[in-house]
């Protein structure tokens, strides 16, 4: 009796099965953890933006309107600003001499899979907000 060397369909099904059911499970969840890093970043970035809003502010005696002037963009008239990686929009939502809101509005793929925390906000008064379904601020922050 010759002794055959391989594999079965069976065994192979089974594998397919395993790699399909592994899959299903990892998928998802790297999605989730790619969607939250961006959104880290994300709120990073208007930590940046706040802080260079300050510095303005000493410098000026008044708040940036545009986000252009602290930098972001290709000049000083610049109001919406995307970062490098593409999924979100910066811009400078209110300013006066005595306040400011800053707002990252996510964009694409990470608007699409972000309706926890959606667009995010931070003032002046260090208030952080967000516009998704997320309970409170500090889901997403």
């Amino acid at each position: 009796m010759k002794k055959s060397s391989g594999f079965t369909l069976i065994e192979l099904m089974i594998v397919l099965a395993i790699v399909g059911i592994l899959s299903a499970i990892a998928i998802p969840q790297y999605t989730k953890y790619v969607t939250k890093s961006k959104r880290t970043e994300a709120t990073g970035t208007l930590m940046e933006i706040a802080n260079k809003q300050v510095r303005y502010h000493a410098d000026n005696n008044s708040y940036a309107s545009n986000i252009g002037e602290l930098g972001y963009g290709a000049d000083d008239t610049v109001t919406d600003w995307v970062n490098t990686s593409g999924t979100y929009s910066f811009t400078i939502s209110s300013s006066s001499t005595n306040s400011f809101e800053l707002t990252a509005t996510p964009q694409d793929e990470q608007a699409s899979n972000d309706t926890l925390c959606a667009a995010l906000t931070y003032n002046s008064a260090g208030v952080k907000g967000e516009s998704g379904t997320a309970s409170s601020a500090s889901e997403c922050w």
